[in-house]
């Protein structure tokens, strides 16, 4: 019924730089107000610098332990595979964003509920991933049925990526 999904990360500089712009513009924002007559808020752009620097190592140049090199599409599932060779089963949450040429992806682990965050640009715009695989993947979250209730009685969470209207109906913007 589902085609199997398999979206190899690589190292990317615009993923990288994408994902660090909030904490370069809070370390812009940090030396900015240090200037202008508040010295002791330059004390915060030490942390705003380290922010940036995860941010590349997980999404940009993917040396980070932690960064997720390969997501695959199973069905209903989604699994994610980090840099240090573990695989594990992860669901998308609701903070996840697309975009035009982008995709914010905020994801959890389903056994241990580590967060994990990855940006997915396609290779046409000097991205991450193959453009197809992306476009198959994007269609995917929009579209993935809602995962069954495990025996255990535990709801899987609902699709961040659906919008409900009244009624109960979801429809794909």
């Amino acid at each position: 019924m589902y085609n199997r999904i398999d979206l190899t990360l690589r190292p990317s500089r615009v993923a990288g730089l994408t994902a660090a712009a909030p904490w370069l513009g809070l370390s812009l924002a940090t030396l900015v107000i240090a200037v202008s007559g508040l010295p002791w808020v330059a004390l915060l752009f030490p942390l705003a610098g380290l922010g940036a620097v995860d941010r590349w190592r997980r999404c940009g140049s993917l040396g980070h332990r932690q960064a997720v090199v390969r997501l695959t599409v199973r069905g209903p599932q989604l699994f994610a595979t980090l840099a240090d060779n573990t695989g594990t089963e992860v669901h998308v949450l609701p903070d996840s964003r697309l975009s035009g040429r982008r995709l914010f992806l905020a994801l959890r682990t389903i056994p241990g509920g580590q967060r994990l965050q990855t940006v997915l640009i396609p290779e046409t715009s000097r991205g991450n991933v193959p453009t197809d695989a992306l476009r198959r993947f994007r269609t995917w979250l929009r579209l993935m049925p809602e995962a069954p209730a495990p025996i255990n009685g535990v709801t899987a969470p609902p699709n961040p990526m659906q919008h409900p209207w009244p009624g109960g109906k979801t429809h794909d913007h």
